[in-house]
C-alpha cells in the first residue's frame, strides 16, 4: 500500500515518512483550499468596496451628497455573504469546473447577491446605502474577485495543496490521454492517482508504460482516500459499463463516451423512459443568440473603435516615419459563408514584405519548416524594426478591424480570419464548420496559444469554440485577451 504513488506527484513532494495513500487522503479531506479561496474572495470584495468608496469621493463635486463611514461599514458587513454565496454555488473549491462554467456561476452569484443587498437596503434599510458606491462595488467585484481567486489558486497549486484525487478505470489510450489532460490542466483540480483495469496489470500504450494498480475488485482499497473515478473505456457496451459501475464503490463516477470532438458545454441529460439522452444547446443556431451576439458586437465595437481612433492615428504617423509608405494595408480574408473581404490592418511589415519572405524562406530551411507548420515565423524578417514588433506584441495593428466588427463582417470573438491559402490547409469538415460563423477580432486560439499553436491546435480550439459557444464563452475570451495581450504571451 505504501508504494501506491499518484501519477501527478513526485515522491519527493511528500512529507517524509508519510505513506502515499495517507497523503492522498489528506488532499481529499483538507479544508485549506476552501478556506484560502473564501479568504481571497472576502479580501477582494472588501477591496472592491474600498475602491468604490475612493472612486465615489473623487467625483464628490458631481455627487455632493456625503457618505458616512457608518454606511460603508454596514455595506462591508453585507458583503460578507458574497463568499458564502460562492461556496453555496459550488465555486469553493470548484474542482472539475471549466473556466467558462466558473465565470458564469460567479457572475450570476454576484448579480443575485447585489440584487439582495439592494432589495434589503430599499425595503428594510430605508435606502441609506449609496447607489453609486453599490454600483461601483459591483463592477470592481466582477473584476477583482477572479484575479485574486486566480492568484490564490495558483499558490495552492504551487505548494501541492490543490486538487481532488481521482482514479482512472481503463489502462488504454483514452485513459492515458485523460491522465495527461488532467496533469497539464491543474486548474481543473482533478489529480489522477492511478489506473485500474481488469486485464493485464502492466502494459504499454503508444510506447509509454502504464502501471495498473488492480482490477475493479481492487479499487475498494483506495475508497477511504479517493471518492471519484473516471471510466475511460469509450467502446465498452452498456452491459460492460454497468458491470464496472456496480463493482467500483465510488460515490462520484464519470463515464467518458465515444464522442471525440463532440460538444462538451451546455449539455444536459434527459431520461426518455429509461433511455439516456443527451440534450445539446447548439447556441449559435438559435436566432436570438445571434441577435445577442450582434448587439454586443455593435455596442462594444462602436465604443472601442471611438477610443482606438487616436491610438490608430498616432501609430499610423509612426509607421510613415519608420518606413515611408501607406500606414494601412488590406488583406483578402475568408469570412462567414466563405465570402471574402478586405481586412484592414496597420502596416507592421515592410512595404516589399512578400519579396523579403520569399528570399528568406529560400535561404533558410528551418524557417520554411516553421512557416509550413504555423503559417507564421517567430523571427519574421518582414516586420518593421521596433515599431512593428511593438504593435504586434500588443495587437495594436489589429485595432482597425473594429471597423469590420461594426460593419458586420467580423465579430469581437470568433475564429480568426485567415487568407485562403491558410484556410486550405484545414480539413474540409472544419472549413465548412468555420464558414458557419463570422470570424473574430480575437478567439479562443489566441488567448490559449497566442500563435504558439500549430494548425492542428487552431482547428481543435476553434472547433471547441464554435460548438460550445455562449455569451459566457465570449466574455471569457475577451477577458483573457486583455491578459494575453498585456503579457505579450506568444505574440508574433
Amino acid at each position: 500500500m505504501n508504494k501506491f504513488v499518484p501519477l501527478a506527484r513526485k515522491r519527493s513532494d511528500y512529507r517524509a515518512g508519510k505513506p502515499s495513500l495517507q497523503v492522498i487522503g489528506d488532499l481529499k479531506r483538507s479544508p485549506l483550499p476552501t478556506v484560502v479561496l473564501v479568504a481571497a474572495d472576502l479580501f477582494a470584495v472588501e477591496l472592491a468596496l474600498a475602491l468604490a468608496y475612493i472612486t465615489r469621493n473623487a467625483f464628490v463635486s458631481w455627487w455632493p451628497i456625503s457618505i458616512g463611514i457608518g454606511q460603508i461599514l454596514a455595506l462591508a458587513d453585507g458583503l460578507v455573504i458574497l463568499p458564502v454565496a460562492y461556496y453555496c454555488a459550488g465555486l469553493h473549491p470548484g474542482y472539475g469546473l471549466s473556466p467558462v462554467q466558473r465565470l458564469r456561476t460567479r457572475v450570476l452569484a454576484t448579480t443575485v447577491v447585489f440584487g439582495i443587498l439592494i432589495s434589503w437596503d430599499r425595503l428594510i434599510g430605508r435606502g441609506d446605502w449609496s447607489r453609486g458606491v453599490l454600483a461601483l462595488t459591483f463592477l470592481f467585484t466582477l473584476m477583482l474577485v477572479p484575479v485574486l481567486e486566480s492568484l490564490a489558486r495558483g499558490l495552492l497549486i504551487r505548494f501541492h495543496l490543490w486538487g481532488r484525487p481521482v482514479a482512472i478505470f481503463g489502462a488504454n489510450a483514452t485513459g492515458l490521454e485523460i491522465a495527461r489532460m488532467l496533469r497539464t490542466n491543474p486548474l481543473l483540480g482533478l489529480v489522477p492517482i492511478g489506473f485500474f483495469d481488469d486485464r493485464a496489470r502492466h502494459r504499454e500504450v503508444g510506447g509509454e508504460p502504464i502501471k495498473v494498480l488492480g482490477g475493479a475488485a481492487d479499487a475498494k482499497r483506495i475508497l477511504p482516500y479517493v471518492d471519484r473515478i473516471i471510466i475511460a473505456i469509450p467502446n465498452a457496451k452498456a452491459k460492460r459499463l454497468n458491470e464496472i459501475i456496480s463493482r467500483v464503490p465510488f460515490a462520484d463516477v464519470t463515464i467518458i463516451p465515444n464522442l471525440l470532438g463532440f460538444q462538451t458545454l451546455w449539455i444536459t441529460t434527459q431520461d426518455l423512459n429509461g433511455v439516456l439522452g443527451l440534450s445539446l444547446k447548439r447556441n449559435l443556431l438559435l436566432r436570438h443568440n445571434r441577435v445577442i451576439k450582434r448587439t454586443i458586437d455593435l455596442t462594444v465595437g462602436t465604443i472601442a473603435f471611438a477610443i482606438a481612433l487616436p491610438i490608430i492615428g498616432i501609430f499610423a504617423l509612426l509607421i510613415w516615419v519608420v518606413d515611408p509608405g501607406p500606414a494601412f494595408c488590406s488583406q483578402v480574408r475568408i469570412g462567414e459563408h466563405g465570402r471574402s473581404f478586405k481586412m484592414l490592418k496597420l502596416r507592421s511589415m515592410r512595404a516589399d514584405a512578400e519579396q523579403w519572405l520569399a528570399q528568406y524562406l529560400e535561404r533558410n530551411q528551418n524557417a520554411r519548416n516553421e512557416w509550413e507548420r504555423f503559417m507564421k515565423l517567430r523571427n519574421d524578417p518582414r516586420i518593421l524594426p521596433f515599431i512593428g514588433k511593438f504593435m504586434r506584441a500588443l495587437s495594436i495593428d489589429e485595432l482597425p478591424q473594429l471597423w469590420h466588427v461594426i460593419k458586420g463582417e467580423m465579430s469581437l470573438v470568433g475564429p480568426r480570419p485567415f487568407p485562403e491559402y491558410h484556410i486550405d490547409r484545414f480539413s474540409p469538415d472544419f472549413r465548412t464548420l468555420r464558414a458557419s460563423v463570422r470570424p473574430g477580432l480575437t478567439g479562443l486560439w489566441q488567448v490559449s496559444s497566442r500563435s504558439e499553436g500549430d494548425l492542428a491546435v487552431q482547428e481543435l480550439q476553434d472547433t471547441y469554440f464554435i460548438r460550445n459557444w455562449s455569451p459566457w464563452l465570449d466574455l471569457y475570451v475577451l477577458s483573457h485577451t486583455v491578459q494575453a495581450v498585456l503579457g505579450m504571451k506568444g505574440a508574433r
